[in-house]
């Protein structure tokens, strides 16, 4: 258990959690944890922790001005994206602290944030409706996804980086042809999609739903 005492588990007050644990991220050897959270309407809270000792080593500050929603680490660790209410997804080196670049267009929250493996590019997720794709080294958007009807809640790349999976509050679970931005898949649910994952052979899909299951597709 993170935040309080280790002598005081219960004792919430301790807690360096200002509020809600909204985003949560292992950096790939998993000697690292990402936290995202906030006060709403006041500030993006985003932490990154020492797993075997169970401590917090920075607390990035002012990271957002709203709370984080999204966290991932890229895949050396080096750098660390978040995405928050305010709009913005952000990138951060993790040995400092201080901010690489901000990504700029989304027009409402961004809900969910994931790299491409290669750390070439991410992809947010909005409650715009859209998918925006970025390169991350000149922080320009290259691609708008925009054909789900609702919020997208989640968004992730496959193992191969060709292409994306999206859950959205439209009640479908789409899949997009990164190099050209087509729609190529669309997978119809019986609730909104909360979250998307895919298995490291990128041959499953697992969508997670707000009416309490969830869907696995080959």
């Amino acid at each position: 258990q993170l935040g309080p005492k280790k002598e005081q588990p219960l004792e919430l007050g301790t807690s360096p959690f200002i509020n809600r644990v909204l985003a949560l991220d292992f950096s790939r050897d998993g000697k690292l944890l990402a936290t995202g959270g906030g006060d709403p309407s006041r500030s993006g809270e985003l932490m990154i922790w020492d797993v075997g000792k169970q401590e917090l080593i920075r607390q990035i500050q002012d990271a957002h001005s709203d709370t984080v929603l999204g966290v991932e680490f890229s895949q050396d660790a080096k750098y660390l994206l978040s995405g928050a209410s305010d709009k913005f997804a952000k990138l951060f080196e993790v040995a400092t602290g201080n901010l690489v670049r901000s990504f700029e267009g989304h027009t409402h929250h961004v809900l969910d944030v994931s790299w491409k493996l290669d750390g070439t590019s991410i992809a947010t997720a909005g409650a715009d409706n859209v998918v925006k794709v970025w390169n991350v080294e000149t922080g320009e958007s290259v691609a708008t996804l925009n054909r789900h009807a609702d919020r997208v809640t989640s968004v992730v790349f496959s193992p191969d980086g060709k292409w994306i999976v999206s859950g959205s509050r439209d009640m479908t679970v789409k899949t997009w042809d990164v190099k050209t931005g087509r729609e190529t898949l669309a997978l119809s649910t019986s609730a909104w999609v909360n979250s998307v994952a895919l298995s490291l052979d990128g041959k499953w899909i697992a969508g997670g739903l707000s009416n309490g299951t969830f869907n696995v597709w080959n």
